[in-house]
């Protein structure tokens, strides 16, 4: 671990919100098929500095830090807030799945190839 965080040196966490995405997701996860069909919600939380290569042994050692373990709860913590806010405010779920439904009109949902 200690030889995992002296490989990058001075790195920052991304702290960047971005735009909702618009699209249907053409990814390679099983979020692709879910925002087909249904309005998806994607939060990114932040394990391991930017730098840091996903599906590397230094990344591994990275996300098995306290501050890591900090990062998830957290973001378990948006997600549970996310779902009951939807499921106590009834107006807003309809309002979700009627601008989705307007936005996904006339789109085909076809597997990727």
């Amino acid at each position: 671990l200690r030889a995992a965080r002296r490989t990058l040196p001075g790195s920052k966490y991304d702290t960047t919100v971005r735009p909702i995405l618009r699209e249907p997701s053409r990814a390679s996860s099983d979020e692709d098929n879910i925002s087909w069909f249904a309005p998806l919600g994607r939060i990114n939380v932040a394990c391991a500095p930017k730098e840091a290569v996903p599906h590397h042994r230094t990344f591994a050692a990275l996300v098995r830090t306290s501050g890591a373990h900090r990062a998830m709860l957290r973001a378990a913590e948006v997600l549970g807030a996310a779902e009951a806010e939807l499921m106590l405010n009834r107006p807003l779920l309809n309002k979700a799945k009627v601008e989705f439904r307007k936005h996904m009109r006339g789109r085909k949902y076809n597997l990727p190839s």
